[in-house]
């Protein structure tokens, strides 16, 4: 065996260490920087962020990031909430009551507001 490759299995042995014992979600950056933060004692030789990275790569160990989600209520607020006023209303005819709600959709990184007013029909349910 070349004196790379066990450099190599070294790192990797290192590697899947660190993830049992700290983090199993610790990222290339992350361990990179311990890896390197004493030299001696984890490897005993330095190793570079591309040589980790593409050796993650190669192993197919690099962690891929989660998706970003955006949280859209937050019901522990200071503002006031206010009772539901049509529960036992009794609608009778078109445009009596009307009804409106907000919500976010996602397009490509951003988020836009979509709000909606609408008619409470006579049966009770949204048209």
């Amino acid at each position: 065996m070349r004196i790379r490759e066990k450099e190599n299995a070294k790192i990797l042995d290192k590697v899947r260490e660190m993830r049992e014992r700290i983090d199993p979600r610790l990222g290339g950056r992350k361990l990179h920087i311990y890896l390197n933060s004493w030299p001696s004692f984890y490897l005993g030789f330095r190793v570079g962020r591309d040589r980790l990275f593409e050796l993650l790569r190669e192993k197919d160990m690099l962690i891929r990031p989660r998706k970003r989600t955006t949280k859209t209520t937050n019901s522990n607020h200071r503002f006031r909430c206010y009772k539901n006023l049509i529960k036992d209303m009794d609608v009778d005819s078109p445009r009596r009551v009307l009804v409106s709600d907000i919500t976010y959709i996602r397009h490509l990184d951003e988020f836009y507001y979509l709000a909606l007013v609408t008619d409470y029909n006579i049966h009770g349910t949204l048209s």
